[in-house]
Parts: structure tokens; sequence; C-alpha cells
């Protein structure tokens, strides 16, 4: 089967086809004039923002040049106020470069930040702005500097900030894409469709497939094997308790907790697992409602069918080994 340009430009990037072709599209068009829009990109932990923000900048070469723009990317949870953002980030790595400059988990950026980024990222036909700061003006020219956020909440960021980027959000994986992943990272042979069970247990998280790669080949190391079978699979989800569908032990905690009763208040449920409220709500009952495992109604939460045949069939094929 022919290559083609977009697999090209994204080697070994499972997934993603809409995401990879809206790329496509922009690094083509800075093949042309040097200028891509600002992107926002937008997923859960673990769907591939940088991986995918990584192979983005590496087709962003300038025009002339031999190879791509020179890369750096900051975890926003790291910037304190503006005064920092401009002496520690500013000053040394963009003024007066040619870069492209990723701002991971940007819901992070303290709101001074924000602000600024609005008289700096602002359209304008000159595709060049500038923003002073005490003493000194930042000249940021679009044909040189290349802006990538991406963040995982994109409902805490500054909205008008929002509007200035071009929004890109990637997919869930799929369990068929999550084990094309597995394969990609490790050089281990899977029988018995045990590949298609791996997948199930990875909530569709793309580093989780990875990291999963990573614990079969020390797995494979240690008992000196090159083939992963079914039976392999059942002592590897023994040995790292990894439970059906990926879940928890908090998550399974809460189940069973509602298993109690047929109906239990949230305030009851925090009480029993010893958390607030909204740590419960944040943090657990997200990934049990997408598997339709529990359900909220006017008495309270309450296990579903579905939920009481985990529990049932957990207990049954797993709480014993």
């Amino acid at each position: 089967m022919a290559t083609t340009q977009t697999e090209k430009l994204f080697p070994n990037i499972v997934g993603q086809t809409a995401a990879k072709r809206i790329m496509r599209f922009y690094i083509e068009g800075h093949s042309a004039s040097n200028i891509i829009p600002h992107i926002m990109l937008v997923a859960p932990k673990g769907c591939g923002k940088t991986t995918m923000a990584e192979a983005f900048g590496r087709n962003l070469v300038q025009k002339g040049e031999p190879k791509q723009k020179p890369w750096l990317s900051i975890n926003c949870s790291s910037i304190k106020n503006l005064e920092q953002f401009f002496d520690q980030i500013v000053m040394p790595h963009l003024m007066d470069k040619d870069i492209t400059f990723m701002l991971d988990e940007c819901h992070m950026i303290p709101t001074d930040v924000q602000n600024a980024l609005l008289t700096v990222l602002n359209p304008n036909p000159n595709n060049v702005n500038t923003f002073s700061f005490g003493e000194f003006d930042w000249t940021v020219d679009f044909k040189r500097i290349s802006f990538i956020f991406a963040t995982t909440e994109s409902q805490k960021m500054n909205e008008p900030l929002m509007d200035r980027c071009k929004r890109i959000d990637l997919d869930e994986y799929s369990n068929e894409e999550l084990e094309d992943i597995i394969k990609l990272n490790t050089k281990i042979v899977f029988r018995q469709n045990v590949l298609e069970d791996i997948a199930t247990t990875l909530r569709g998280n793309a580093r989780g497939a990875q990291k999963m790669a990573n614990d079969i080949d020390i797995y494979c190391k240690k008992n000196v094997k090159k083939v992963f079978q079914q039976n392999d699979w059942k002592r590897l989800t023994r040995d790292l308790d990894i439970l059906p569908l990926g879940l928890h032990r908090m998550e399974m905690r809460l189940l069973r907790a509602l298993s109690e009763q047929p109906f239990t208040r949230l305030t009851n449920l925090a009480a029993k697992l010893g958390m607030s409220r909204s740590v419960i709500q944040r943090d657990f009952e997200m990934f049990l409602q997408k598997h339709c495992l529990f359900e909220v109604n006017p008495l309270g939460r309450q296990l579903t069918k579905k939920g009481q045949k985990y529990l049932k069939e957990y207990d049954k094929e797993y709480a014993s080994k």
C-alpha cells in the first residue's frame, strides 16, 4: 500500500486522522508562507497532545533552511507570573528567535500572562505584534515564532485567548488503535487475540498503551519469552493488579459502596470513601458513568445492571486469585 503524504508527515502516529489532516494543511501553508495559525490542541490526558505537537513541530521548516525550527516546550504549571515568564522564558528563549513554542497544560497559565498573550497573539494583516514589559519591547513576528498550546481543560482558558487559536480536538483512541500502539512499542509477538483483551483495559489512552508495551517487555524479558499469550496476560493482570476495563482500585471501592444499598447519596458515599464530594465527582465517577456501571437519579446513585454484573463477574474470576 502506498504511503500517503499525511503518513509521511506523521510516521508512527496511530489514529487521529482528522487532526493529522488539519495539521498537514497548515504544514503545507507554512512551507509557502512561514506562518501557521496559533494552534490549540484539546484532549484528555494521555491522548497524545504532546506527541502530536512534537510531530507537527518537526515539519515546520523555514524557507531556505535544511531542518526544523528550534523547539521549546514548557509546562505552564511552572509559570508563576508575568515577570517570571518574561525574564525566564521570553528574554532568553523567544526574543529575536526563530522557534516553535509549545505551552503545555495552558489552562494553568496565570491570568496576567494570559492577558499579555492576548496582545502577543492578536491577529493582524502584518502578522507582527509588539508587547512592552518594563524597559523591553518584545516584537513577535509570526513568521519566526510559531505558537502551539495544549490543554486538558479548555473550559478554564480565557475565552478571547481561545478565540485567537485554531482549536484541534484529538479523538479518544479505539481499541484497535491501542493495539497498534502496543505493537509499535514492542517487538513481542502476540497470540490468541490477546491484544483485544489488553486494549479493553487501557481506557482509550495512548500513553497507557505505551506503558503497557513497556510492562509486557519487562514480563517477557524476565520470563525469557518472545511470544505473549492469554496465559501470560492472566499472569500479568494478577502481578500488576489490572482490573477489567482498566478500573482503578478506588473506582472499584466506589462500586462496592454503591452495591451495599439500592440508592446512595453523594454525601454518604463521600463519608464511606473518606473523600470529598468534589473529588469523587471529578476523579472517579466519570469513567464509571461512561461505561454505564452506575447512574444518578433523584433518589441518589445506583448501580446499573451492568455494574452489578461487573462486580459479580469480577468476584467469580479475579477476587479469589
